[in-house]
């Protein structure tokens, strides 16, 4: 009966104990640190307004986003980031808010080598363990044994120095230290445990090693430089385009001399006022059903007589054939009333005079005179004039150019 008690109070007394280690285990959890956010929303509301419309305008080429949104811990981690790996950053020279965040997060940079567990060798071997490590940097050691059993003999080596030696670890020995590396060195540890025995596996020694290294303090050089940047700029500039435009097209047909209904006689003045700049000028006269539907069909891809001019005008090689007038019965006479050349191309009905704007300007080019000398048939006549100048319009042009800028550079340096 008693234990049968016994058993029933040891049972209460387990799940009680049970309770109370369930009520005392709890979860840490990592609260977010947000002072430095508040920090950098705060002075992002607080800058100077001039400040303030820089920053704004430098952003909305890239984002639409606001400042506080823009400039976030993220964004200042990030610049951290790119520190520490490169070892400088460039800021814009109206950055210089963000130096005190960066400074606020370079830290001792705090690395464990090794934290370990292990067995002391045997067959008269060395265990050994190799870190690199930089001029400067601190190395704190932890050494304990676990064990009842001694240890031969630990040491710790810079290169080739042997900068930490102990012999004979005992039972339960907990050794501490450090040592400052004076250049870039690699570290080396060795454990050994050579006695007769020992390594033949008896007396084994369990140890536990942690090794730290700290670097120094980083510190931020800044130094105010002009930088040559390649910026893309929108200018405005004058550009000239050569326009070739159809100034005249008359249709209209022409009467038998007996035909009093109609007229059997034209006459045109070329006229051209179209351009500041005239490069020159042009026509062509058709007198013939075929000569009419010749011209007509080349015209379905481009006017002929602005393809004949534009040949004309850069002296290229003229392969558009004009329909040259063959019909006898109409005459016409064209006096040129300008001082324009004319081009080595042309025929009786038509021709492309290339204008000289040395010469003093006069609008009227020339009369034009038709006449059907026929007292039979009537035609019909096309009459075109062409028009080539220089117009003027302004154009946004993207260029790049260079621009002298200022801006902070930030050195990551160590201490000495």
């Amino acid at each position: 009966m008693i234990k049968r008690y016994s058993f029933f109070l040891a049972l209460c007394m387990l799940f009680v104990s049970c309770k109370t280690l369930e009520k005392n285990t709890f979860v840490v959890k990592k609260k977010k640190d947000i002072s430095s956010l508040k920090s950098i929303k705060k002075e992002m509301l607080n800058l100077p307004s001039e400040l303030k419309t820089k920053l704004e305008k430098s952003i909305s080429s890239t984002s639409s986003i606001s400042l506080p949104e823009y400039y976030t811990q993220n964004y200042i981690d990030s610049l951290k980031a790119e520190l520490i790996s490169n070892g400088n950053l460039r800021l814009k020279e109206y950055e210089g808010f963000l130096i005190k965040h960066l400074e606020r997060n370079i830290v001792k940079d705090t690395l464990y080598l090794t934290n370990m567990y292990l067995k002391s060798p045997v067959n008269e071997g060395v265990k050994s363990y190799e870190f690199d490590i930089k001029k400067n940097d601190v190395v704190f050691y932890e050494i304990e044994n676990l064990t009842n059993n001694k240890l031969t003999e630990i040491s710790i080596l810079d290169g080739g120095e042997i900068r930490f030696l102990k012999n004979n670890l005992k039972k339960n020995d907990i050794i501490k230290g450090s040592i400052k590396f004076a250049s870039d060195n690699t570290l080396t540890l060795n454990v050994d445990n050579n006695t007769f025995l020992k390594n033949r596996g008896l007396f084994k020694t369990k140890l536990k090693i942690a090794l730290k290294k700290v670097s120094p303090v980083s510190n931020l050089k800044v130094e105010n430089k002009i930088d040559s940047v390649l910026v893309s700029q929108v200018f405005l500039e004058e550009v000239k385009d050569t326009i070739y435009e159809i100034v005249d097209n008359k249709n209209f047909n022409l009467g038998s001399r007996l035909d009093i209904t109609k007229k059997y006689q034209q006459s045109f003045t070329i006229k051209i006022d179209k351009f500041d700049h005239l490069l020159g000028w042009g026509y062509w006269i058709g007198t013939t059903k075929q000569a009419l539907e010749t011209y007509n069909e080349l015209a379905e891809d481009e006017n002929p007589l602005l393809l004949f001019s534009k040949n004309e005008l850069l002296n290229l090689k003229n392969t558009i054939l004009l329909p040259i007038n063959q019909n006898k019965d109409v005459s016409f006479v064209i006096n040129n009333q300008s001082l324009d050349i004319r081009s080595a191309n042309y025929g009786a009905n038509f021709a492309f005079y290339k204008s000289d704007n040395f010469i003093e300007k006069n609008s009227k080019k020339a009369e034009v005179f038709i006449q059907n000398n026929s007292t039979l048939y009537d035609y019909n006549v096309s009459y075109n004039v062409i028009a080539v100048g220089l117009k003027t319009s302004k154009r946004e042009v993207k260029k790049n150019i260079i621009n002298l800028q200022n801006y902070i550079y930030i050195t990551l340096s160590k201490d000495e």
